[in-house]
């Protein structure tokens, strides 16, 4: 019996005893051929995660050929479009995604990366919602080769991180807004922990500063990139007496900013005429909005096959071929369309 497997056994006897049941029980789990249900899989789960059971990294020449793709939301129309080219970048490198949504912010979250990581994936892409996710720590400590997709995390050490120029992207939307004429430029962004919305209200702070404007006297919104955080932003922000409202909204996600449509829609309120709205992300759905919105293109396609390309430098990295890839960042493109123009006079 090899060292590898007899670590494996031990852990997995120590996974069995905990929950009261047999290994092979916890290997066939594991492996996904058993089916759980009930109290047992409960109990089975809160073993593995109590335990921190993570089957050991199989060496070069006994590869899986399986990769894991940690994802929040597949459901968000940016998340998963990442996602299906990861996949397809994946399939073409003659590897396999095992794509698990995830937020971090759960036992249960914990309990889907922890059965993610049974499955022995040779890495794993991880697209964080959270700068703080212990999900992540779990992945290093197993020294699983690891690249984080965009956000930040905090436990990753010295994972390589491919993301996107936010703080660029931040700023060319509140410059092209100052260009129009606008003065109260309001902001509504993510969580405000994401490295992402921390460097997008920078960029948005700094060309606000340029222009002699202070950042400190307009409407700030922090929230999760959903429509209804949308809807309440803009419901608000036209609450405010006339002569103070913001004449913009720069908004951290297209998704936020369908939201916002929408309440612009419902409440008689006309985009640019009325309130002029840019966002991020230029997801394919910006582009049929009514009216179209202006955007910070983000480069989805670029950010994904960088990605899966790190991980594989990475791998090879690991069977000592070539050196390790550093951290990159892709460049941004502000997108011009009809849901902003001068404020209202």
């Amino acid at each position: 019996m090899d060292d590898e497997n007899a670590v494996e056994r031990v852990s997995l006897r120590a996974v069995a005893a905990e929950a009261g049941v047999s290994p092979s029980t916890v290997s066939r789990f594991l492996r996904g051929t058993l089916t759980l249900r009930g109290e047992t899989l409960t109990t089975v789960e809160r073993a593995i995660r109590q335990l921190g059971y993570v089957a050991p990294v199989r060496s070069a020449g006994n590869r899986t050929g399986l990769v894991g793709v940690v994802v929040p939301d597949l459901a968000n129309a940016y998340y998963g479009t990442i996602a299906e080219t990861i996949s397809a970048s994946l399939r073409a490198q003659g590897h396999t995604a095992l794509i698990v949504s995830a937020r971090g912010a759960t036992p249960a979250d914990a309990d889907a990366v922890a059965r993610l990581l049974a499955l022995r994936p040779e890495g794993v892409l991880y697209l964080a919602e959270r700068r703080r996710d212990p999900a992540v720590r779990h992945i290093a400590e197993a020294r699983i080769p690891l690249v984080l997709v965009d956000e930040a995390v905090d436990e990753a050490g010295d994972a390589p991180r491919i993301a996107v120029a936010d703080y660029s992207g931040g700023w060319q939307a509140a410059k092209h807004l100052v260009s129009q004429g606008h003065r109260r430029i309001a902001v509504a962004t993510g969580p405000e922990d994401l490295s992402s919305v921390h460097e997008r209200r920078r960029g948005w702070r700094d060309a606000l500063l340029g222009a002699g404007l202070d950042p400190d006297a307009q409407l700030r919104y922090s929230g999760h990139y959903t429509e209804a955080f949308g809807y309440e932003v803009l419901s608000s922000i036209m609450s405010v007496d006339a002569a103070e409202r913001p004449t913009a909204v720069f908004i951290g996600a297209d998704e936020v900013a369908l939201g916002a449509l929408t309440a612009a829609r419902e409440l008689g309120v006309r985009v640019p005429r009325d309130i002029s709205i840019v966002s991020f992300d230029d997801v394919p759905a910006a582009a049929g909005t009514s009216p179209p919105l202006t955007t910070v293109r983000t480069p989805r396609s670029q950010l994904a096959e960088r990605s899966v390309e790190t991980l594989m430098a990475l791998l090879d990295d690991a069977a000592g071929s070539r050196p390790r890839v550093p951290s990159e960042t892709l460049s941004v493109q502000l997108v011009v369309r009809e849901s902003s123009g001068p404020p209202p006079k």
